[in-house]
């Protein structure tokens, strides 16, 4: 409790949170008293006079908190309120130090960066470095920044708010790895696909994998609708088959109109062959 407390106190005066006036007065003497180091948990005072477990020394601790835990609680909650929506738990999360995915992120962003110049480097130095592995390590590296810009930029409010939710870090590093994923399968397929050719073109194999990074929902889009062409491809569109289905259709009953038709003529009863012309030329006219 003493660490949240604390934590608490540090992070009002940096965002310039205006607490009660009851914490500023009755925190000093919480942090006074919990400066006072207590008997050890076996019951020895901090010169080793008092025996190991004696009871004098557990009769010491449990006095101790219990002079001290009231006036704590009271401290604890009273900056609770004061720093609402934000909690201990959110602002440790808040804090790279205490948030290994995000810290785990950042730091892949940054070798993808290195080995980004790396390659750039050697690529400018060595004219004779195989084109297909500095594209696809450029793919990789773009993937990687865009996918640590997306996770950065959607988290900086909440962390300069302190409200990042440590349960949420599972979604950030799924978040990433198909943020690396979709970008380097956008450079991959980019070249090959004509309405994004231009803009490859104009931003070049990086740029593509960067965006493609960044923003996964749009890789998603741009698979569905090539997709969707392959499949049009095979089959047909809906409209193409809407169309054949309806040619069948009035081919079959235009057949089966001319069978009955000639039945009709055939007829030598000259009332039920007009009877059988005119049920013919109704059922044609309804469709």
């Amino acid at each position: 409790m003493s660490d949240e407390i604390l934590e608490m106190e540090e992070f009002t005066r940096s965002r310039g949170i205006v607490v009660p006036e009851t914490v500023r007065t009755e925190l000093p003497l919480l942090l006074q008293r919990l400066s006072r180091e207590p008997l050890g948990e076996d019951g020895d005072d901090p010169d080793g006079h008092s025996p190991r477990g004696s009871r004098r020394g557990r009769a010491a601790n449990m006095d101790w908190v219990a002079d001290n835990l009231p006036l704590a609680l009271k401290v604890h909650q009273d900056l609770r309120l004061a720093i609402a929506p934000a909690t201990p738990g959110t602002i440790r999360a808040s804090s790279l130090r205490h948030n290994p995915i995000l810290t785990m992120i950042g730091g892949a962003g940054l070798v993808a960066l290195v080995v980004l110049l790396g390659i750039k480097a050697l690529a400018g130095t060595d004219p004779d470095a195989p084109d297909q592995l500095v594209s696809a390590v450029l793919r990789l590296c773009g993937a990687g920044l865009g996918a640590t810009l997306f996770a950065f930029w959607t988290a900086r409010n909440y962390l300069r708010d302190g409200t990042f939710r440590p349960e949420y870090n599972q979604q950030y590093l799924v978040r990433f790895v198909v943020g690396i994923l979709s970008g380097f399968i956008l450079g991959e397929i980019v070249g090959g696909y004509q309405p994004l050719a231009d803009v490859a073109g104009s931003y070049g194999v990086l740029g593509i994998a960067l965006v493609g990074g960044f923003s996964a929902e749009a890789v998603v889009q741009i698979l569905q609708r090539i997709a969707d062409i392959l499949v049009a491809a095979v089959r047909g569109s809906d409209w193409e088959r809407a169309r054949a289905d309806a040619e069948a259709e009035s081919s079959r009953r235009l057949t089966e109109a001319a069978a009955q038709l000639q039945d009709a003529m055939n007829e030598s009863d000259e009332h039920a062959r007009d009877t059988a012309l005119h049920d013919i030329a109704t059922r044609l006219r309804q469709g």
